[in-house]
């Protein structure tokens, strides 16, 4: 892991902890004798254990410089997953799915149909009709997230694509 990729890492987890943190603080300064600022404090408490509710049960909570992706297999990077990028589907399996336990080489990346809505699985798997295939691409060079959900970082997304378009 490099050090520019941990300190964004430790940055966004820390971005995580600062509602709890202000909500706290100002539930314990109102209660020290201003009802207003209790309030305030109880409102932001709620409203961050609501998103965090929400994403420990699956729902997509916008995250910064994140894409959500539906992922296969519970390693790191996963299996294979699928991801909506600027109004198309586009799913990310080995190329040899089945074969082995998960994509060491890479990923062949085939654009689904807009209607699809099937999800990879682990035998041998056949890619809609409609799909075509964009390529193959390093697994190397995607960044994933974990927080609430599963997360591919948006650069690395981005920067895959501009190579297969090339």
């Amino acid at each position: 892991m490099t050090l520019a990729r941990s300190a964004r890492t430790l940055f966004w987890r820390g971005i995580d902890v600062v509602p709890w943190a202000v909500g706290g603080t100002l539930l314990w300064l109102g209660l020290q004798g201003n009802p207003a600022v209790s309030l305030a404090g109880s409102l932001v408490l709620a409203v961050a254990g609501l998103l965090f509710f929400a994403s420990v049960n699956g729902y997509a909570i916008p995250r910064p410089g994140l894409a959500r992706i539906a992922a296969q297999g519970c390693g790191d990077p996963p299996h294979a997953f699928f991801v909506r990028r600027r109004g198309r589907g586009l799913l990310f399996h080995p190329p040899g799915v089945g074969e082995g336990p998960g994509p060491s080489e890479g990923y062949c990346v085939v654009a689904v149909p807009q209607d699809w809505c099937g999800t990879p699985t682990f035998g041998p798997w056949e890619p809609p009709e409609d799909s075509r295939l964009l390529g193959l691409v390093p697994a190397a060079e995607l960044r994933f997230a974990y927080r609430g959900g599963a997360y591919v970082d948006r650069a690395s997304l981005d920067a895959v694509l501009r190579s297969l378009a090339s």
